[in-house]
């Protein structure tokens, strides 16, 4: 019985985990601050509160941004911010099946797409070396591999990690101190 409890519990914690909220490519800023709402999130996740609901005091600005207006962005987007606290998005447009990236570390916010060679994206995670260039891992659907993406050297360079078959759906990327992704 308390085997099942830590089972169910485990199994809820994931789930909670692995929520994305879409963003539908609308980018709510807080004081054009993101990283604001992100400290916010932890700090409820971490005094054990699950709700999505951010408290932001009163005299917050909110202000909403459309990035991309394709109408078909599914919920698999991710996000990451630079030092100057600006946003870098690598998010999957289903309308095209292409891998899109975002940012608007230049004021305002300029699309890319990072790779458009059959359906690919949908799954994605995107982080920033300490230059503040992107380094995203995402899921080819046409192929079922596992490919990796940097605008690190000024151009996207795309790669595939692993094409032994149905892998990368549902991966997260991180850098090291060095730079290098861990995938």
């Amino acid at each position: 019985q308390i085997s099942c409890r830590l089972t169910c519990s485990f199994i809820l914690l994931l789930l909670f985990s692995l929520v994305i909220i879409p963003i539908k490519l609308h980018v709510v800023l807080a004081n054009d601050n993101l990283f604001e709402l992100r400290q916010h999130r932890e700090r409820n996740v971490k005094q054990g509160s699950m709700s999505d609901t951010l408290d932001i005091s009163s005299s917050t600005t909110w202000v909403t941004t459309t990035v991309d207006s394709t109408e078909n962005i599914l919920g698999a987007n991710s996000i990451a911010m630079d030092a100057a606290d600006k946003a870098h998005i690598s998010y999957f447009d289903n309308t095209n099946e292409v891998l899109k990236y975002a940012t608007n570390a230049s004021g305002t916010w300029v699309k890319t797409t990072v790779d458009s060679r059959g359906d690919v994206g949908s799954y994605n995670s995107i982080a920033l070396d300490t230059a503040g260039k992107a380094h995203i891992s995402y899921y080819d659907n046409t192929n079922v591999d596992l490919k990796y993406a940097t605008n690190a050297g000024g151009a996207w360079v795309t790669t595939t990690v692993d094409s032994s078959g149905y892998v990368g759906s549902y991966n997260s990327i991180a850098l090291d101190t060095a730079g290098k992704a861990h995938i």
